[in-house]
């Protein structure tokens, strides 16, 4: 909500080099957060989601060792610090930081 607030969304992560740029900033500002992403597990067993393309499977993806996992209850997902900032699915209610796209 807070993110289309202020002109924007939920950032969708769509190419390696994208994911680089957020990986290598996250890096530099805090180690051990978890950020959401724009992601979101409308069927379980269809897999995770870009919110604003639900219709469209991930062309790229950086998944942490493990995840995801739990589709049932960790719709949502994010990136985490102690994964080197790849990408974990998780419980939606969580209070975590969040990264807004703006689109020009």
């Amino acid at each position: 909500n807070n993110c289309n607030h202020i002109g924007g969304k939920l950032v969708e992560i769509e190419t390696k080099e994208e994911n680089d740029f957020i990986k290598d900033t996250l890096t530099d500002r805090n180690a051990d957060t978890i950020y959401f992403l724009g992601g979101y597990t409308f069927n379980d067993n269809d897999g995770i989601r870009w919110i604003n393309t639900p219709s469209q499977t991930m062309t790229f993806t950086d998944w942490a060792t493990g995840d995801p996992n739990n589709p049932t209850t960790e719709l949502c997902l994010g990136s985490y610090g102690l994964a080197n900032f790849q990408w974990i699915n998780l419980p939606c209610n969580w209070l975590e930081s969040y990264i807004c796209e703006f689109l020009e």
